[in-house]
């Protein structure tokens, strides 16, 4: 009889561990979160009349047109999402590896959204 050897075809390499994966995702999502609260800080001024969002727009109301009641929820929010992904990653690896993917992506997109496809509003993106 002769010898079978099977070969584990990886489409990940092996250096890029579920670990890592989600710890890029979660840079990403922190980064455009950060971007966003930047520069909705930044142009705070007129925002009332800009947001889309619906809950958005609602603590922007419930706090007289500022947008400091938003931000914090926003960050509560940020820092909530990564505590319950790295929950995840302890228990599910694979299932924190789809859903981090699947935040950085959404992330992706709306700093895509602002920043191309939304500037057709005449606001200050990078606040100069």
């Amino acid at each position: 009889m002769y010898s079978v050897w099977v070969v584990e075809m990886r489409l990940i390499p092996l250096w890029l561990t579920p670990q890592r994966i989600v710890h890029i995702c979660s840079i990403i999502i922190v980064l455009v979160a950060a971007i966003d609260t930047y520069w909705l800080s930044k142009n705070r001024s007129f925002m009332i009349s800009v947001e889309q969002n619906p809950i958005g727009q609602y603590l922007i109301h419930l706090d007289d047109g500022d947008v400091s009641i938003f931000i914090l929820c926003k960050m509560i929010g940020t820092y909530t999402v990564i505590c319950m992904l790295y929950t995840i990653l302890h228990y599910s690896p694979k299932h924190a590896i789809g859903i981090a993917t699947m935040l950085a992506l959404a992330q992706l997109t709306l700093l895509y959204y602002l920043y191309w496809w939304g500037s057709s509003i005449e606001i200050n993106l990078l606040g100069v």
